[in-house]
């Protein structure tokens, strides 16, 4: 029988909260829900270094609680280095992952716990990993009982559940990894979150460095190898040596500013962009922030941090994944380096190592200036009540890439599925279609809640802001 864990329960559980931004201070004392339990104790030093000043008096409570936490998760950790450290190093990455990328509350996790819910063709990286991602290898099964009560049963900002065993956020392992080299930072320090702004894309117009860069990129890589690693073990464990290969699927929102240097990394990687109406992204995002957020602090934003957090997120992400979008091929994959050799020499230049950080790109290329038109998909019901699919061209983009709207993907999820597939170069069977078809039912009874209308000043502010993004999708 499928499990519909994963699809049920996903409407908000409100909109009004936090529409006039309006944020109302809570879970001060809470230990719960917050991605930095899995820290390990120099990981956490070497944030505090940085950020201790910034930490509120009254969240020296929460503060505590991590640093017994890192402790643990160092021992955990250690034992993990002893046990798999080579057989990680060992591990070649997966050159042809497939990303979810999109703007937070635009339906990436919906679709996220869809497609990884099919094991035969694809795996990914799970809550426990996400966090806990320096010893999940040997203790996930022991650590998802012990660390269950840092978990609520359904997600703060609406009634998805939350368990371990879901698929996560990759970026969350990463941050942990880096020591915060990463744009969730914010979610610990929002009033200093214009200094987070340079590990968002590791561009030198918001302020990052080379080193940033190779920092971030070498926690990711590691993060993957040992995803990847845990992938085999449980193949070796079936007994299923002869099952075809599946394919790494990865979703965290802030990947959508990162296109270009995730192609060099991963040059046979497909994207699939989702994306949703921007006054229901704005009022959902803020509704996140209003109820979610407030497990993760360390110090207490004003309503206008929390907003301009908000704005610049979106405006600045679509903007990033609109230039990656339609680049030729001629500069996609040419400045990383293609071998295993190469990107030795690649990080000694920079003055790095190149541990944990093998690639297998063998034989891999990218050939982006064979492109395919945009797609928008819009469901219209036929005579014999069967969805069908108009197919409107917009304008030309890259042949890695996908972009599929959230109104599609509940109103018409086996085709929308169906078009993910091909594009992936997954196969779609019957019995993947069977497989889905139980969850398709539960999403297509979904009836979405009434958004409480945004105020004049909010809709202007977006149409202003977004403007090319209301145009592209020929949102209203």
């Amino acid at each position: 029988m499928v499990n519909l864990s994963n699809v049920k329960g996903f409407d908000e559980s409100s909109f009004n909260a936090g529409l006039d931004f309006k944020f109302k201070q809570k879970h001060v004392f809470s230990f719960r829900n917050n991605p930095m339990s899995g820290v390990t104790f120099q990981q956490w030093i070497e944030i505090l270094n940085k950020y201790f000043s910034a930490i509120e008096f009254r969240y020296y409570p929460r503060t505590i609680f991590i640093t017994l936490l890192s402790l643990f998760n160092s021992f955990l950790g250690f034992w993990e280095w002893i046990f798999f450290e080579q057989r990680i190093a060992k591990t070649m990455v997966p050159c042809d992952p497939v990303f979810i990328i999109g703007h937070p509350r635009t339906g990436t996790t919906l679709l996220h716990n869809l497609l990884s819910s099919d094991e035969n063709n694809f795996f990914y990286c799970s809550t426990f990993c996400v966090g806990f991602p320096s010893c999940f290898l040997w203790f996930e099964k022991w650590g998802k009982h012990l660390f269950s009560s840092v978990l609520d049963k359904t997600r703060p900002m609406d009634s998805m559940p939350l368990h371990f065993d879901l698929p996560g956020e990759d970026e969350l392992a990463t941050n942990l990894l880096s020591s915060g080299k990463s744009y969730y930072m914010p979610l610990w320090f929002m009033c200093q979150e214009p200094q987070f702004r340079r590990f968002s894309d590791f561009s030198s117009e918001n302020g990052a460095t080379p080193d940033d860069e190779i920092c971030w990129t070498r926690a990711f890589l590691y993060l993957v190898q040992k995803i990847t690693l845990r992938a085999q073990i449980e193949t070796e464990k079936k007994g299923d040596r002869n099952k075809l290969p599946r394919r790494l699927l990865l979703k965290s929102p802030v990947h959508a500013f990162r296109v270009p240097l995730l192609r060099r990394i991963f040059p046979k990687a497909k994207f699939i962009y989702m994306h949703r109406h921007p006054c229901e992204v704005l009022q959902s995002a803020a509704h996140m922030a209003d109820t979610t957020y407030w497990y993760c602090y360390l110090n207490t934003p004003s309503d206008d941090e929390i907003k301009q957090f908000i704005f610049w997120q979106f405006g600045e992400m679509w903007k990033a994944y609109n230039a990656a979008a339609i680049l030729s091929g001629s500069s996609v994959n040419s400045s990383f380096p293609k071998t295993e050799k190469h990107q030795e020499n690649f990080f000694a230049s920079k003055g790095k190592s190149v541990k944990n950080a093998n690639l297998q790109n063998k034989s891999c290329h990218v050939d982006e200036t064979n492109l395919s038109h945009r797609y928008v998909l819009s469901q219209k019901q036929s005579t014999e009540q069967e969805s069908q699919t108009k197919v409107k061209r917009v304008r030309p983009i890259a042949s890695d890439i996908i972009e599929i709207s959230y109104e599609t993907l509940v109103t018409n999820p086996i085709h929308t599925l169906q078009s993910i597939y091909k594009h992936t170069g997954v196969r779609w069977t019957e019995s993947t279609c069977f497989h889905y078809t139980e969850q398709a039912t539960v999403i297509s009874q979904y009836q979405p809640n009434r958004h409480a209308k945004l105020n004049k000043k909010a809709v202007q502010e977006i149409k202003m802001l977004w403007q090319t993004y209301f145009e592209e999708f020929e949102y209203e």
